[in-house]
C-alpha cells in the first residue's frame, strides 16, 4: 500500500515539474500562431488587392469588338476563362482575412478569462482554427493548380487572321456612310467607327484608302457621288446624332488630324487591358505563399489543442483522485 502511495507521489510530482515546461512551449507555439496569423492576414490582404485588379481586367473587350462586326473569327482571349477562377481565389483570400480576424479577436478574449474555462475555450478555438485551416490549404492549393493549368494552355490571338478577316468584311460589305435601321453589316461598320473611335482598318494617310475596294465606291458608286474618300462616321469629334455635318475637309480631302486612327491598331489595343502574364504569375505566388503559410497554422493550431487538451485531462485525473 505504502509502495502504491509512493509511486502516486512522484508520478504527481514528476507531472507537477513537467507542467510548466509544457507551459512555457505552449505559450510559445501561441505566440508563434499569433505572428504567423497576422503574416498570413497581410499576405491575404496582398493576394485579394492583386485578385481586384485582376478581376476588373478588360480581358474579353476584343471578343466584344469581333463579335460586334460579326467577323468570321474566333478571338482567343488571352486567360479570359480564368476571371472565375481568380475570383473565387478573391473568396478564399477575403474568408482567410476574416476567420484569422475573428480567430485573434477570441484569443485576446480568452487571455482575459482565467482558470479551467480559458483552457477550454482555447481548445474549442484552436482546433476550428485547425479545421478552417485545413480546408483553406485544400482550396488554396487546388486554386494555385488551376491557374498553372490555364497557363499552360493559355490561347493568344492571331493579329493577321484578324486583321484579314476585318478588311475582308469592310470591302464585302461596306455600301454606305449613312445609319439606317436595317441594321446590315455596313451600318455595323458605320456605328463601330462611331463607337471605337476608328477608321478602316489600316490607318488612312490620303485619298487613297480602304474604302476604294469596297461596294460604296465601286458598285454603288455613292461615294463619288457625295465627293466622300472615306465615310463621314470616320470624322473625328462627331456622333451618331451629328455626323452628317462633318465638314468636306474630313470626308473629302482627309485633312490630317480630321479623321479617326486605324480600327485594326484601335481594336488590338483592347487586349493590352488583358489579364498578362505578370499577373498571373504574381497571384500564383501569393496563394501558394498563403498556402504553405496555412500549413504551418494548421500544425501549430492543432498542436496546440492537443497539448491543452492533454494538460486538461490530466488535471481533471488529478482532481478525481
Amino acid at each position: 500500500m505504502a509502495d502504491k502511495e509512493n509511486i502516486k507521489l512522484r508520478q504527481e510530482n514528476m507531472d507537477e515539474t513537467q507542467n510548466p515546461k509544457q507551459e512555457k512551449v505552449h505559450e510559445k507555439a501561441k505566440c508563434t500562431l499569433m505572428i504567423l496569423t497576422g503574416a498570413i492576414m497581410v499576405v491575404a490582404v496582398v493576394l485579394v488587392s492583386w485578385c481586384d485588379v485582376t478581376k476588373r481586367s478588360k480581358s474579353c473587350d476584343l471578343k466584344e469588338a469581333v463579335e460586334y462586326l460579326r467577323l468570321n473569327f474566333t478571338v482567343s482571349c488571352k486567360y479570359g476563362n480564368s476571371k472565375e477562377n481568380i475570383k473565387e481565389i478573391w473568396e478564399i483570400g477575403i474568408s482567410t482575412l476574416v476567420l484569422d480576424f475573428v480567430f485573434l479577436f477570441l484569443s485576446l478574449i480568452l487571455f482575459m478569462i482565467p482558470g479551467e474555462r480559458q483552457r477550454k475555450g482555447y481548445i474549442a478555438c484552436y482546433t476550428v482554427l485547425a479545421i478552417q485551416s485545413f480546408v483553406l490549404v485544400c482550396l488554396l492549393f487546388l486554386r494555385y493548380n488551376s491557374i498553372v493549368d490555364f497557363k499552360a494552355t493559355k490561347t493568344e490571338t492571331d493579329y493577321g487572321e484578324m486583321k484579314s478577316a476585318m478588311i475582308q468584311s469592310l470591302r464585302d460589305n461596306f455600301t454606305s456612310d449613312v445609319i439606317s435601321i436595317k441594321a446590315s453589316t455596313s451600318d455595323l461598320w458605320n456605328n463601330f467607327f462611331l463607337k471605337y473611335d476608328c477608321c478602316a482598318v489600316n490607318q488612312v494617310t490620303s485619298t487613297t484608302n480602304d474604302f476604294d475596294t469596297t461596294p460604296w465606291c465601286t458598285t454603288s458608286g455613292s461615294c463619288q457621288q457625295t465627293n466622300s474618300v472615306i465615310p463621314k462616321s470616320c470624322c473625328k469629334a462627331y456622333t451618331i446624332d451629328d455626323y452628317n455635318e462633318a465638314p468636306a475637309s474630313c470626308h473629302a480631302d482627309v485633312q490630317a488630324g480630321t479623321y479617326r486612327d486605324s480600327c485594326f491598331s484601335r481594336v488590338k489595343m483592347l487586349d493590352d487591358f488583358a489579364i498578362t502574364d505578370h499577373q498571373i504569375d504574381v497571384i500564383a505566388t501569393i496563394t501558394l505563399t498563403l498556402g504553405i503559410l496555412k500549413v504551418g497554422e494548421f500544425i501549430l493550431a492543432f498542436g496546440i489543442a492537443l497539448g491543452v487538451a492533454r494538460n486538461c485531462k490530466k488535471t481533471e485525473k488529478y482532481k478525481t483522485q
